[in-house]
């Protein structure tokens, strides 16, 4: 006898608990740890794949990148984000689906890195009218306000009306540990 079959392949269906997390915004040069859950929502069982679109430079890892969700199954992908570059960003990241064509879900993060804080107090150093011949020092702070620590390198810009040998900073270059000062002496 010849037997014939019909039929329709069912596709993998999953869904994420959420499709986006806004991070907010991060200090530069941190570690921070995410978390989201993908269900089975078909009838079949799920092999995923994530394929990253890295727009911004920034390092995501995700743990398991790779996996087989069962039916009526789900998983936690833990999502690590390093933030290494300032600014903000968007960046989608597609969940590819063996055995699927059409269907692959998207997960966007968004948010933005910021810089350290600081404020340099006074911003207007004067020394007013001066004799010739004469040493002058006048002091101003640089304070970090942020949990971020920075270096800075201090210098006067190029311009017609002095020479640069005419002023000495001290120090003129180091690093600010986060919520910290620094008074810096100017001689002229």
């Amino acid at each position: 006898y010849h037997i014939q079959f019909q039929g329709n392949g069912l596709p993998p269906e999953a869904k994420f608990d959420s499709d986006t997390i806004n991070v907010g915004q991060i200090p530069l040069e941190t570690v921070a740890q995410y978390e989201v859950i993908l269900r089975n929502t078909g009838k079949v069982e799920v092999n995923y794949e994530i394929r990253q679109f890295h727009k911004s430079g920034l390092k995501f890892d995700f743990s398991p990148s790779k996996a087989t969700i069962p039916v009526d199954g789900s998983i936690r992908i833990s999502i690590k984000f390093y933030a290494i570059k300032v600014g903000q960003f968007t960046e989608q990241f597609l969940f590819a689906f063996r055995g699927s064509i059409d269907f692959h879900p998207n997960f966007t993060i968004y948010g933005k890195v910021v810089g350290p804080e600081y404020s340099i107090s006074p911003e207007l150093i004067n020394f007013g009218d001066l004799s010739y011949g004469f040493l002058y020092t006048k002091t101003f702070e640089i304070e970090n306000k942020s949990d971020i620590a920075f270096d800075y390198k201090l210098h006067f810009l190029q311009d017609s009306t002095f020479s640069p040998r005419e002023f000495t900073i001290i120090p003129s270059e180091g690093t600010l540990s986060k919520f910290s000062k620094q008074t810096v002496t100017l001689e002229f």
